[in-house]
């Protein structure tokens, strides 16, 4: 597989994962808005969508450990799924499973060809505290929409402080790593660090 091969691999993978996580982030809003149960959706599963679009993001900046983790988290959910559902969706289950594995072959084919440039690039760590810092903008317009349900509410601010404490985490790594380019790194640390500050915020309000 050369390098173009590789590229196109991966960023179908990586649309594919965009799309589920934009997926379940819009399926999980409306059940939340119109107080209905689906599979015991909730406000915590905007973490699953979220670990969806943070790997989409590592696997959109070539990084081999996100393309492993997407096709492992993907096949967990799957049993999850199927636990409490049926293999309902089965076909389409299959279709994105093959699309993340050759995502992720292609992301270990793409680092081993000789032609892979070693040119000064943006941080994938940094990448995803960005992704998340981004991710909790969204949540925090979900938020003032169910600001007058105070479990929901709730429980979607403590999902923000827990991404805040993970993105900001990320982003002091990715200020670390040597030859990288920081701005995202530098917004997400900083957008991460205001959402730690406003959960609390809330929590003494509410």
């Amino acid at each position: 597989m050369d390098n173009e091969q590789a590229m196109k691999a991966m960023n179908n993978a990586s649309g594919v994962a965009f799309f589920q996580a934009g997926f379940m982030a819009i399926v999980i809003t409306v059940l939340l808005w119109l107080d209905k149960d689906l599979l015991g959706l909730s406000a915590y599963s905007y973490i699953d969508a979220a670990i969806f679009g943070c790997l989409a993001v590592g696997v959109k900046m070539r990084s081999r450990v996100a393309g492993v983790m997407l096709v492992i988290y993907f096949i967990i959910a799957q049993i999850v799924t199927i636990s409490m559902a049926g293999a309902a969706g089965i076909f389409v289950a299959i279709l994105f499973g093959y699309i993340y594995i050759k995502g992720m072959r292609a992301s270990f084919s793409y680092h081993k060809n000789p032609e892979t440039t070693k040119e000064k690039e943006y941080s994938v760590i940094g990448m995803i505290s960005f992704a998340i810092a981004m991710i909790q903008l969204f949540l925090a317009i979900i938020f003032v929409m169910l600001i007058g349900d105070y479990t929901v509410a709730t429980d979607i601010a403590f999902v923000v402080l827990l991404l805040s404490l993970l993105g900001f985490g990320l982003g002091i790594g990715g200020i670390f790593q040597k030859r990288m380019y920081k701005k995202f790194t530098i917004w997400g640390l900083a957008i991460n660090g205001v959402f730690f500050i406003l959960p609390n915020i809330a929590f003494v309000v509410m």
